[in-house]
C-alpha cells in the first residue's frame, strides 16, 4: 500500500495542473489581437470550459464510484491535455477553440478535478479540513505557475504554440499523477487514530444516496452557497489580466503574475469550504 503522503503529493500536482485554467485571461488579449475576435467571443471560450466542468464534475463524480479514482483522473487528464493541445489548432477558427478548449478541456477538468479531495478525505479522515484545503488551494496556484509561464510563451513563440506546449504538458502531468490516484482498502484509518466526540458529531449517522440528498433542503442551500460564491470569483478571474494592465499600469508579464497570486488566493480563501463540503457529500452520498 502506497503512503498516504505520496498521494496527496500527487493529488496537489494535479489539482496544480488542472488550475492553469485559472490562468486564461493572459491569452485574451493575444487571442483578440492576433484573430481579429472581439473580447466577449475569447472570453466565452473560459465560459463554456468552466460551465462543461461543472457538468462533467457531476457525471464524473458517479463514474468515480463505478470504476474508482484512477481510471476517471487519467480519462479526465488525457482529455484536459489533449483538449488545450487541439486548441493550438484554432488559427481564425473560433469554433475549434470552443470546442476543444472549451468542450473537450472543460470534460477534462470536471472529471479530474473531483478526484483529489474525493481521495485525500478517505485517507486523511483525521485530517479533513486541511488536506481539503491544500488539495483545493493546489487548483489556485496552477494560475500562480501557469500565468507567468504562458505569457512568456506567448511573447516569444505565440499564443498557439503556447496553447501546444502547454496541452502537452498537462496530459504528461496530469496523466502521471492521476495514475496514482487510488483509495485506502475497506475499512483503513490510520494507526492509533479514532474520531472524537466532536469530530463523530459532525458526520452525518448514515450515508444518503444521491436521490435522498436532492429531497433536502440542506443540499439545495449547500449547492446555491457554493454557486454564488464560485461565480463570483470565476466573473472576475476571466478578465483579469486586461484588469491589472488597465487599472495598474502593469506589463503583461507583471500582470501574469498578478493574475497567479490572485487565482492561488481565490482558492485558499474558499477551498477549504468547498473541499469539505465536496468531502462531505463523497462521503454521505453513494
Amino acid at each position: 500500500m502506497m503512503n498516504r503522503w505520496s498521494i496527496a503529493v500527487a493529488g496537489v500536482v494535479l489539482q496544480v495542473a488542472l488550475g492553469a485554467v485559472y490562468a486564461w485571461s493572459v491569452f485574451r488579449a493575444p487571442l483578440s489581437k492576433q484573430f481579429g475576435w472581439s473580447i466577449s467571443e475569447v472570453t466565452l471560450t473560459f465560459t463554456i470550459s468552466i460551465f462543461v466542468l461543472g457538468i462533467a464534475a457531476f457525471f464524473g463524480g458517479l463514474w468515480l464510484n463505478r470504476v474508482g479514482p484512477r481510471v476517471v483522473a487519467i480519462t479526465g487528464g488525457f482529455l484536459y491535455g489533449l483538449g488545450v493541445f487541439l486548441a493550438s489548432f484554432s488559427d481564425h477558427k473560433l469554433w475549434w477553440l470552443y470546442l476543444s478548449y472549451g468542450v473537450i478541456g472543460g470534460i477534462g477538468l470536471g472529471f479530474s478535478y473531483i478526484v483529489p479531495v474525493a481521495v485525500l478525505v478517505k485517507w486523511f479522515p483525521d485530517r479533513r479540513g486541511l488536506i481539503t484545503g491544500i488539495a483545493v488551494g493546489g487548483f489556485g496556484a496552477g494560475a500562480l505557475i501557469t500565468a507567468p509561464v504562458a505569457t512568456h510563451l506567448i511573447q516569444s513563440a505565440g499564443v498557439l504554440q503556447t496553447f501546444a506546449y502547454l496541452g502537452i504538458a498537462f496530459l504528461v502531468v496530469t496523466v502521471s499523477a492521476g495514475y496514482f490516484m487510488q483509495n485506502p482498502p475497506a475499512g483503513w484509518q490510520p494507526k492509533g487514530w479514532a474520531p472524537t466526540a466532536s469530530q463523530a458529531s459532525q458526520r452525518s449517522s448514515r450515508d444518503y444516496t444521491l436521490g435522498e440528498a436532492l429531497r433536502t433542503w440542506q443540499w439545495w442551500a449547500l449547492w446555491l452557497l457554493l454557486f454564488l460564491n464560485t461565480s463570483a470569483g470565476i466573473s472576475v478571474i476571466s478578465q483579469e489580466s486586461t484588469l491589472f494592465q488597465e487599472l495598474a499600469r502593469v506589463s503583461a508579464v507583471v500582470a501574469a503574475g498578478m493574475v497567479g497570486v490572485d487565482g492561488a488566493c481565490h482558492r485558499i480563501r474558499g477551498g477549504g469550504r468547498r473541499g469539505e463540503s465536496r468531502a462531505a457529500r463523497s462521503r454521505r452520498i453513494r
